[in-house]
């Protein structure tokens, strides 16, 4: 094996454990719904390019110098292509529910169902494609197993992007300065995304997208996540988000004649807690919950858990002037 291959494996793997330290960092100092779902999604992408490492070492540097027939090398593609299919739906569902967070929304059940059934069938497919191409021995059967394996890459790609593009939207008039980042990050994924697709589903040769398909596996996610964490940084410095919403809820318990129990569930709901999450945690009925939300708005004369992290920032900003993290996870 070339020592530069080793370095060039070794090089991409230290990128895909720097983006994933990186992400948990993220995570644990800004202790958010969102942030947790895209370090899990993260988990899921990088989970891919080892699977794709893992087919280039054994074609390229394994079967092609034991001049292995070109079956075996199909036959480990199609392998590791089913392996790696659980990790492509954790991968974007979770990515997808990140995103969603941020604009109040969530995956209902018939978007999980969707999710369940495209990957199932996708599963389904492949198995059949390339395992009548084994048994027969058809190569008609290798080069549609291909084109359809293309296809799945643009379709997962569009999808991505159709997701990015949304939230794209419900972010285009941010509400506090820190939400500007949430969309200069959302805009550096959409152009990395887009330039990933061309690059390997487009213009590189079916050997030269055995070089360049990892290279953006690993590093697509690295830029906007370091922008994300800096900027995040820039903005709220060393402080935690629990001491300055505190701070920022005592003052609203007293102007507003806050119930104990409406001030937890107040804290639950900045901190982008779903109703069903409330009740589980406060040991109260689903009804019980929309009660007290209700309840809550109407003391505070406001209507959208948008409203209420805008009415928190104006009681009490971090130091440096910076903004209250929107923690929106409905």
């Amino acid at each position: 094996m070339s020592p530069w291959n080793i370095l060039a494996y070794l090089g991409l793997l230290t990128v895909g454990g720097f983006t994933l330290w990186l992400a948990f960092r993220l995570y644990t100092r800004f202790p958010l719904r969102p942030f947790f779902l895209y370090f899990v999604s993260l988990c899921g992408f990088m989970a891919l390019g080892c699977f794709k490492i893992l087919g280039n070492f054994t074609i390229q540097e394994i079967l092609f110098r034991q001049t292995a027939p070109l079956s075996s090398g199909h036959a480990v593609y199609w392998i590791l292509r089913l392996l790696s299919l659980p990790c492509a739906l954790l991968a974007i569902y979770a990515f997808t529910s990140s995103l969603l967070h941020w604009t109040g929304k969530r995956i209902g059940k018939w978007g999980k169902a969707a999710f369940l059934l495209l990957y199932g069938g996708l599963g389904i497919v492949y198995f059949m494609v390339g395992n009548r191409e084994l048994v027969s021995g058809n190569r008609r059967f290798s080069s549609v197993f291909f084109r359809f394996d293309t296809v799945v890459d643009g379709m997962q790609t569009g999808l991505l992007v159709t997701v990015l593009l949304f939230t794209l939207s419900r972010l285009s008039k941010p509400v506090a300065s820190y939400q500007k980042g949430i969309r200069d990050f959302i805009l550096i994924y959409i152009l990395l995304f887009i330039a990933g697709f061309l690059v390997v589903g487009v213009f590189s040769s079916e050997r030269g997208g055995c070089v360049t398909e990892p290279l953006f596996v690993f590093f697509t996610h690295l830029p906007p996540l370091v922008f994300l964490a800096a900027d995040w940084r820039r903005h709220f410095g060393k402080n935690k988000t629990a001491p300055v919403l505190s701070g920022a809820l005592e003052q609203i318990r007293t102007r507003y004649r806050i119930s104990e129990r409406e001030l937890e569930v107040i804290g639950l709901l900045v901190r982008g807690k779903s109703y069903r999450e409330m009740e589980a945690e406060l040991f109260i009925s689903l009804k019980t919950v929309k009660s007290h939300v209700y309840n809550i708005y109407k003391k505070m004369g406001i209507k959208s858990r948008w409203q209420l992290l805008a009415l928190l920032q104006e009681e009490k900003r971090p130091a440096g002037g910076a903004d209250l993290p929107d923690t929106t996870g409905v």
